[in-house]
């Protein structure tokens, strides 16, 4: 049985708050697991699925019976060109349960995750994993460097721990589960064990459908879009007579916005890999594409822009669209995607419908149909093909940014992300805009963090407003650059002098440009995807 330790309620309330460093660890994923050992090695089983497993260290038959639990832990490699993974093994021994400190649940309420968040994302069977830690005496040491003072972990044994919150009854409990061993392994061969019950995932889709990587998102998108053939094109008219949609072709000028493509391109942004967007004129996304210009992403050129940047954000608040305002708006990739996932989910109604619908809501799909030039044979062969659920994912996952978003302890946090092209490949920079709602406080002290996905290795830049400078009153701004490629941050520092002429073009004085090795995480956004505060 599960040894859980009431007694240390009372010590719960005397931990200390978590130390504040930075980022040490690449970004993780732990997927609970079950493992079973014969004469013809190692089976993994998870997602429905059977993997053989290639140990890199022999697991004898006494460590394998001693385990009471089995995770594989993913480290990311780099997650914009390629999705390789160092994968490894964990054997967990019996789980101990602690009342939850009061420490983690301000921690958790400082990143926008309340307790009863906290409550229902505990009830999964292995409760919410967070980083693997490291017990020392009565000091709880993260992986990812963040630290936590418990006085009740003196009675547990020194060592690395699985981490977990887990609820029982509507109360939250501390699980840490000793890990017996670490084993690099790979995983091939996989078979469904149950082909009627089975999930159609694989390890490459558990690696790949993490809820903030767009580009995957967008990739299975356009790639359905692909694959679908039209032997015989309706004619269809296009929104460029109805909506001013051409801003994504036109051609952009050499100009001053040229220098923020021109640094990450010097910088090591530009993938290695490029999807073709020249396709076939006999398939469903040719077609799209020809009538929704915009459905792609803008591209970064047009992103530098001020004006184009500042439309393109505040059209994130777009994302759901009533009906009363289908016809108006101003037209972004944004728009354009929620438009269309709208018009497919109300096709979707009139074929599922028992009842019909008003006559006002079948009027308005039909207006909304011929805003986007739809013909009837391109609307049915994207309802045949349920095209609304990648387009419904990638938008939901859009959204989780506005949810995160709000007032926490007198600070407005604002998380967006922002997708884009270059080089006809989609990807996103994800942003986090921290503000006093002190008036006194908010026009001159600010901070602003941007993470740029690199071809190289991913860019984490924070700049952070303190106060105007006493010769010429102008705002003072600090920025700093984290990557753990040492090569990239090497580029920003041969670009830090042309940076700092920008910046100050844009009214700024620049304070210092500096530059530190870190891991950056796998995405800005609090809560469910990093419960233990970073400080970057």
């Amino acid at each position: 049985m599960d040894n859980i330790t009431h007694s240390a309620l009372s010590h719960a309330s005397r931990a200390t708050a978590p130390e504040k460093v930075p980022l040490s660890a690449r970004p993780t994923s732990q997927i609970p697991v079950t493992a079973t050992l014969d004469k013809n090695g190692v089976q993994v089983h998870f997602l429905g699925h059977t993997y053989n497993a290639k140990l890199a260290a022999a697991l004898s038959p006494q460590q394998f019976s001693k385990a009471q639990a089995f995770l594989l832990n993913i480290v990311q490699q780099n997650t914009l060109v390629s999705n390789t993974a160092q994968i490894q093994l964990l054997t967990l021994g019996q789980a101990v349960y602690f009342p939850m400190p009061k420490a983690m649940l301000a921690l958790a309420n400082r990143n926008n995750v309340s307790e009863r968040k906290l409550v229902k994302l505990g009830n999964k069977n292995e409760g919410y994993l967070l980083p693997n830690a490291k017990v020392s005496d009565s000091e709880l040491q993260f992986n990812n460097g963040s630290k936590l003072t418990l006085p009740m972990l003196t009675s547990l044994a020194n060592g690395e721990y699985s981490v977990a919150v887990k609820t029982r009854e509507q109360q939250l409990f501390l699980k840490l589960t000793p890990i017996q061993t670490k084993i690099p392994i790979t995983l091939d061969s996989s078979h469904s064990s149950n082909e009627e019950a089975a999930e159609p995932a694989l390890l490459s889709e558990a690696l790949n459908t993490s809820k903030t990587n767009v580009n995957h998102q967008y990739r299975t998108l356009f790639s359905q879009l692909e694959r679908t053939p039209l032997p015989q094109i309706a004619e269809s008219r296009s929104l460029t007579a109805k909506l001013p949609l051409d801003s994504a072709n036109q051609k952009s000028t050499p100009g001053p916005q040229n220098f923020l493509t021109s640094a990450l391109a010097k910088a090591g942004s530009l993938p290695r890999t490029s999807i073709k967007q020249s396709l076939p004129t006999q398939n469903l996304a040719s077609e799209m594409f020809k009538l929704l210009p915009m459905l792609n992403p803008e591209s970064l050129l047009s992103l530098s822009e001020p004006k184009k940047l500042k439309q393109a954000l505040l059209s994130l608040n777009s994302l759901n669209i009533s009906p009363s305002s289908w016809q108006a708006g101003t037209p972004s990739h944004i728009n354009t995607l929620s438009l269309v996932c709208q018009l497919l989910l109300g096709q979707r109604a009139i074929e599922n419908a028992t009842v019909p619908l008003s006559t006002e809501l079948t009027n308005r799909l039909a207006a909304l149909q011929t805003r986007l030039g739809f013909s009837p044979q391109i609307l049915s062969i994207l309802a045949a093909t349920e095209t609304h659920k990648p387009l419904g994912t990638l938008l939901n996952n859009l959204s989780l940014y506005q949810h995160q978003s709000g007032a926490v302890d007198g600070i407005n946090h604002w998380y967006f992300a922002q997708p884009y092209s270059i080089n006809h490949y989609q990807e996103q920079f994800e942003g986090h805009f921290e503000q006093s709602n002190d008036p006194q406080e908010s026009t001159n002290h600010w901070k602003l963090r941007l993470k740029f996905n690199l071809s190289s290795s991913p860019l984490l830049i924070t700049a952070n407003a303190n106060g105007l400078d006493t010769l010429d009153n102008t705002l003072r701004i600090a920025v700093d650059f984290a990557s753990d490629n040492q090569n990239l941050l090497n580029k920003v520092k041969l670009l830090s002098p042309k940076l700092t002429s920008k910046i100050e073009q844009l009214g700024l004085s620049v304070v210092a440009i500096n530059t530190q090795k870190q891991a950056v995480p796998a995405t800005l956004l609090p809560g469910e995807h990093y419960l233990v505060k970073v400080k970057v």
